[in-house]
Order: structure tokens, then C-alpha cells, then sequence
């Protein structure tokens, strides 16, 4: 999809704010579950991830696709979600540029809860909240440059909702912060 505009963050967020609206992610959420996820094969990621807990027991959330059963339920959360990212977004125009890059990230934090939400329902393993709501990434401490994706957090959650191989972040791949920017960073 092109949009011509003049103001790209107001033109993405007049369509992310389509789904502020909970009929509409309610009707989205339909057709994304109807259309089984649009071919994702989610339920061979969830036999590697299950078999990925049998070796390490309570190392990963559960996780299932949402049903029609759920679509109200989610249709909420989606729509939460979306809205407290905008209000954050909103929130870090106003402030200077030291306290800025926090509220990005949790406003970006909130639109990655939003798409799993738009995907999976999961129960969390006793002891796990923290665990799973990290964002999933490790940083290399010696050189700072180099990022390896963890089997729990937000990053594989969000990967899990596009992609059906886990092997990102269950195999420990690293990547260089160039290649993940997609740019040089001296």
C-alpha cells in the first residue's frame, strides 16, 4: 500500500487509528482467523516451540492461535493496545529529546503487544511475567555491536506472529546492530 502524504506519523497513525475503534479490530480480527492467519503455518511454530519446552521446561509462555471463541476478547485488547500506543507516541512529542526514547519505546512496545494480541493467546508459566515481557533481546557487553535474539520476550512474540520458524531466537542467532539498522553506526 502507497499513501501520499506530506505528514507520514499522521498518516500512519489515521490508519493504525482505524483499530482503536474495537468493531473494527473485531472485524479484522475475523478475517485474519478466518483466512487462518493468511497461510502462516503457526502450528508447526508451535510443535518446535513446544518441543523446545519438553527440553527446557517453563522456558517460554504458552501460546495458541486465536479462535472465533476469542475474537471479542482480543478485538479489546488489540484495540487497548493501540490506543495506549498513540497516547505514548503523543506523549514523547512533548517532552525533550532525553526523555523521548523511552516513550518511543514503550509506544512501540504497545504496537508489538497489539499484533500479538492479533494473533496468539497465551498463559504465562508461574514465575514467567518478567521473563516474558522483557523484550527478548541480548546485547553483546563486550563490542556493543552485535544483538542475539532470546527464546521469551517481546521480539520473539512479535517474530512469532510473521514468521513459523523460531530458529531466530531458539538457536541463539546473533546479528550485527548494522545489519539490524541497516546502516553504518560511526
Amino acid at each position: 500500500m502507497l499513501i501520499r502524504t506530506t505528514d507520514p506519523i499522521e498518516a500512519i497513525w489515521r490508519w493504525l487509528g482505524f483499530l482503536q475503534i474495537p468493531a473494527n479490530a473485531k472485524r479484522i480480527l475475523k478475517e485474519r482467523v478466518e483466512a487462518d492467519f493468511y497461510g502462516l503455518d503457526h502450528r508447526h511454530l508451535l510443535t518446535l516451540k513446544k518441543a523446545e519446552n519438553s527440553c527446557s521446561p517453563g522456558r517460554t509462555a504458552e501460546f495458541e492461535v486465536i479462535d472465533a471463541s476469542m475474537i471479542e476478547d482480543y478485538s479489546r485488547k488489540l484495540a487497548s493496545c493501540v490506543t495506549q500506543a498513540r497516547e505514548i507516541y503523543s506523549a514523547a512529542r512533548d517532552v525533550t529529546e532525553v526523555s523521548s526514547p523511552i516513550l518511543q519505546f514503550y509506544g512501540m512496545e504497545h504496537l508489538g503487544k497489539a499484533i500479538i494480541n492479533a494473533t496468539y493467546e497465551f498463559q504465562l508459566p508461574s514465575g514467567k511475567h518478567n521473563e516474558f515481557y522483557s523484550h527478548g533481546l541480548r546485547i553483546d557487553r563486550g563490542n556493543h555491536e552485535k544483538v542475539t535474539g532470546k527464546p521469551s520476550g517481546m521480539f520473539p512474540r512479535i517474530h512469532d506472529c510473521y514468521s513459523p520458524e523460531p530458529n531466530i531466537y531458539l538457536d541463539g542467532l546473533s546479528i550485527s546492530l548494522k545489519e539490524l539498522l541497516g546502516r553504518d553506526l560511526t
